[in-house]
Order: structure tokens, then C-alpha cells, then sequence
């Protein structure tokens, strides 16, 4: 005997169901934890200039990132570390720091920034 398909369940398979989903806005989401920089749990300091970040967008987004915060179990020490709040610092001046922001920009948000905001 079939089990019978209490409500709100369909019969039908999921192929035959008609379902609407709005466009999705999660990149709307991480620009904004990006700008208020809640949950930040990560510095990069890039010749000097720092930048706030999520280790979770960062090694999503990047193998390279991915491997920095996961691959290595023990931390370094550093000097510009929080540990009261676990923040992890990377310290590098092997890229420019407007690159690495629109490295950022596009971790968060998916899209590639403007040349002209880049040279600025």
C-alpha cells in the first residue's frame, strides 16, 4: 500500500511542480557584510594598508585562501594579531593594494571593478 501525500506535499515530482524563485541577492548580502564588516574574523595587510575580510568568503572564493586557513592547523604567531576576538592576520606586499581590493570587490560581490576605479 503507497503512503498517501499529506499537504503540503506534492505527488507530482519535482520536475512537474511549478515553482517560482526570486533572483537571488546574496551578493547584495556579502557586499554589505563586506562594508560594515560584521563577523570579520581576518586582516590581510597589504603594503601597509589593511583589509578587513571573512576567512569563509575568502576561501571559498580563493584555493589559495582556502589553503592559507584550513591546510595549516597551527597558527602563526604574530604580533598584529587579536587573539581575544581569533582574528588572523596575513601580512604580504607581493600585490598592489588597490588589486587586492578589487580582489575583494569581486570575492563579494562576483563582478570585476571598473578600470577607472581601480586607478583611483
Amino acid at each position: 500500500m503507497p503512503y498517501p501525500n499529506p499537504s503540503p506535499y506534492s505527488p507530482y515530482p519535482i520536475s512537474k511542480r511549478h515553482l517560482e524563485v526570486s533572483e537571488s541577492d546574496i551578493g547584495h548580502h556579502f557586499e554589505t557584510l563586506l562594508d560594515t564588516q560584521d563577523g570579520v574574523d581576518v586582516i590581510v595587510s597589504v603594503a601597509g594598508e589593511k583589509f578587513h575580510a571573512h576567512k569563509l568568503v575568502l576561501a571559498a572564493r580563493s584555493s589559495l585562501f582556502r589553503s592559507e586557513f584550513f591546510d595549516n592547523e597551527t597558527e602563526v604567531d604574530n604580533n598584529e594579531a587579536d587573539t581575544s576576538n581569533k582574528i588572523k592576520v596575513i601580512v604580504t606586499d607581493q600585490i598592489d593594494p588597490k588589486l587586492f581590493k578589487a580582489v575583494l570587490h569581486f570575492a563579494y560581490r562576483g563582478n570585476l571593478v571598473d578600470d577607472d576605479e581601480l586607478s583611483a
